[in-house]
């Protein structure tokens, strides 16, 4: 019996040291200076940086169908729509339909937008994330001798996730820095 009250006289007094640890004083907070002042958001609001993604989009969407339904032909105009590190990417593309022959019709559009991440990167700088569907149903390649050469197979509706960032000329700009399809379920069907 004396063993079973010792132990329970222990344990109590291990709970108790335990409990009152825990109501001791918080050590004082060593001051570090912060290297990010607090940074005034480049939007107001989810709604703004979504539109601010939709139009920007949009604007590099119509410079694309222009560029692409002149077979591919001065394709730097695209420059203003996009990141200087995608830039690479979209004239390899471009100049893939000028090197084939390739001549594109109709012109894409999309829908079905929404907002996957909008954040303030750091002042005067905001990077946004969507969900898109591009549809290039109205989209038709045809060589230089007229002959249709787009697949009948092909999607004609493509789950996107495209990344936007703010443009080095205005923060609320937003230009094209990745356009990836999306791997996951095809919300676009």
């Amino acid at each position: 019996m004396r063993i079973l009250v010792r132990r329970i006289l222990a344990g109590s007094a291990v709970l108790t040291a335990l409990a009152l640890a825990g109501c001791a004083a918080a050590p004082i907070p060593t001051w570090t200076n912060s290297p990010d002042p607090v940074v005034a958001p480049v939007f107001a609001s989810n709604d703004e940086a979504l539109a601010a993604a939709v139009t920007s989009y949009e604007a590099y969407g119509a410079m694309s169908n222009q560029i692409t339904n002149e077979g591919g032909v001065n394709p730097e105009r695209i420059t203003d729509f996009v990141s200087d590190a995608y830039l690479a990417v979209v004239l390899g593309s471009f100049a893939s339909v000028q090197d084939d022959g390739l001549v594109g019709s109709g012109s894409s559009a999309f829908d079905t937008v929404s907002l996957v991440r909008y954040d303030d990167d750091s002042a005067a700088s905001a990077s946004v994330r969507v969900y898109l569907c591009l549809d290039v149903t109205d989209v038709v390649f045809t060589d230089l001798g007229g002959n249709v050469t787009t697949p009948p197979e092909r999607r004609n509706r493509i789950p996107l996730e495209v990344s936007l960032i703010s443009s080095p000329s205005a923060s609320t700009k937003l230009v094209v820095d990745k356009e990836e399809t999306w791997p996951g379920n095809d919300f676009c069907s």
